[in-house]
């Protein structure tokens, strides 16, 4: 089976997001430093246990989107991995969240013009 580019970048960036969810849930003090958040309290470790929890949620989605070759629901995730990259930009201020929108926004202008 032939898997279009935006397929292809959408797999990718799931294995991504469900890879960094999964280490903050299990490591979540190392992976909040990252994230621009130090967790040293139960609360600010509760915060980042979920948050890595929504990443693992919104990969899985989009992994199987992806796999399934679903545009509707590969652009509702694209669009929702950009729009979390983006608050977690505005919240963190790390340039990696802005890295994420720019490539999760991409793959939706890929789903959106293919």
């Amino acid at each position: 089976m032939k898997r279009s580019l935006p397929a292809v970048l959408s797999m990718a960036a799931s294995a991504g997001v469900i890879g960094i969810g999964a280490l903050g849930v299990a490591f979540p003090k190392p992976v909040s430093r990252a994230f621009g958040v130090v967790a040293e309290d139960d609360a600010t470790v509760a915060y980042v246990r979920a948050a890595s929890i929504r990443d693992v949620a919104i990969g899985a989605m989009l992994l199987g989107a992806a796999a399934r070759g679903k545009r509707g629901p590969l652009q509702i995730g694209a669009a929702a991995g950009a729009a979390i990259s983006i608050s977690d930009f505005l919240v963190a201020k790390r340039p990696v969240h802005a890295g994420g929108a720019v490539y999760f926004l991409g793959i939706l202008a890929l789903l959106l013009v293919t």
